[in-house]
């Protein structure tokens, strides 16, 4: 059975039930639980840029029937665990704020955003042998701007093996290769038009309870945590930093 979590959704909520909030994603206090339903709900805006383990794309059906539409988000649309960004591309909010602690993936939304054929032409010129991929993957990044970061980590994205996000103790992206199949499914127009979406949004790598303690009134906030990690994850250093996303959770944020 899968679930959809709405806090709140139909209550006032006091600024004091933020750290409540914030403490029931890890400890697993469910507020208000829905079954998701099975609709007709028509998707019309997908964007579809990156592979993310854990993204809702394919749920995004089930999902939408319980989010508003941008023209009913009176505040921000908030995502401080944002992934692959599903949701937030679908709605197309007028005004958001998306964060996630991963800061390859932040770059990658920032240098889009900035300047997306640039990024594209960086992306194209890429090596398309494995050798190629493992010299990208494991170069040195000090002396790169935001620009060669984001379309290194798009190209390691698209080409590495089933799409993984996954990284060592140091922070540094460890996936195998897994072939240039997928390299070519996106172009320079996707790129655009997912730049177009990113210019109504503020970007930044944040740890999810500093966004959520900065909440206004009018933001409707949708979460989706990664699983708490288990031993083996905090025990085996390859898979330290890997991010699993699975629960959702929809806050809509009016305060007393």
């Amino acid at each position: 059975m899968s679930y959809i979590l709405k806090i709140l959704s139909s209550s006032r909520m006091k600024v004091d039930d933020r750290n409540n909030i914030i403490k029931g994603i890890y400890n697993e206090k469910y507020y208000i639980l829905c079954s998701i339903k099975k609709t007709g709900f028509a998707m019309e805006n997908q964007v579809k840029f990156i592979r993310y383990p854990g993204g809702k794309r394919r749920l995004l059906k089930y999902i939408l029937p319980y989010i508003p539409s941008s023209n009913y988000i009176t505040g921000r649309y908030i995502e401080p665990f944002v992934g692959g960004g599903s949701v937030f591309f679908e709605i197309d909010p007028q005004e958001a704020l998306l964060s996630d602690i991963n800061g390859d993936l932040i770059d990658l939304y920032k240098g889009i955003k900035r300047d997306p054929k640039k990024v594209w032409n960086i992306y194209k010129n890429f090596p398309d042998t494995k050798k190629g991929y493992y010299e990208i993957r494991d170069s040195d990044l000090t002396n790169e701007d935001l620009y060669y970061r984001s379309a290194r980590i798009l190209y390691l994205n698209r080409t590495c093996f089933k799409g993984m996000w996954r990284h060592n103790s140091d922070g540094d992206f460890n996936v195998g290769y897994g072939g240039q199949d997928r390299r070519w499914v996106i172009n320079k127009q996707n790129l655009i038009e997912v730049s177009e979406r990113l210019n109504k949004a503020l970007i930044k790598k944040s740890d999810f309870s500093n966004v959520l303690n900065d909440l206004e009134e009018g933001d409707f906030v949708f979460i989706d945590p990664p699983y708490k990690p288990g031993k083996k994850e905090m025990d085996n250093a390859h898979y330290s930093l890997c991010q699993v996303k699975q629960r959702f959770i929809v806050i809509d944020i009016t305060f007393m």
